[in-house]
């Protein structure tokens, strides 16, 4: 059983979301800190967003498997980047009145405030575990 499935049966509602999100953005630093070269990520908050963006989408495709299990992961550059997951293993035969990936989109929503736009934020604008979906967010800044 996956961790974030754990904390919605002992969590709920508003507090749920709020773990799942800290834990998300502590995600997304230890990949900054432990796993993306510190000269890659000099060079990302050189370039344009448009280029950093295109970038980190093609790092986060090409690492999917950590996130997706059985499901299948999409993005599109934008603007706004967004991110589909198809088959969400934290969705899958959950209904929920809150969206239940929060964790993933957390993470990806700390990276781009570390390399591409400090701004950067991930709207939640589709959950599989709400609609029957599939998972989807934007990331978004000013």
């Amino acid at each position: 059983m996956h961790l974030p499935t754990v904390v919605r049966q002992v969590l709920t509602g508003r507090l749920a979301q709020r773990v799942a999100h800290e834990a998300g953005t502590g995600t997304g630093d230890y990949l900054l800190l432990h796993r993306m070269p510190r000269a890659a990520q000099r060079l990302l908050r050189l370039m344009s967003r448009p280029i950093a963006s295109r970038l980190i989408v093609a790092a986060i495709l090409g690492h999917s498997w950590t996130l997706e299990g059985s499901g299948c992961l999409r993005a599109t550059v934008g603007p706004p980047p967004v991110f589909i997951l198809e088959r969400c293993p934290l969705c899958r035969s959950v209904q929920s009145a809150d969206p239940r990936w929060t964790y993933y989109a957390a993470t990806v929503a700390r990276l781009f405030q570390e390399l591409v736009e400090p701004t950067a934020t991930a709207i939640d604008t589709d959950c599989a575990a709400v609609s029957g979906g599939s998972c989807r967010f934007e990331l978004r800044w000013v």
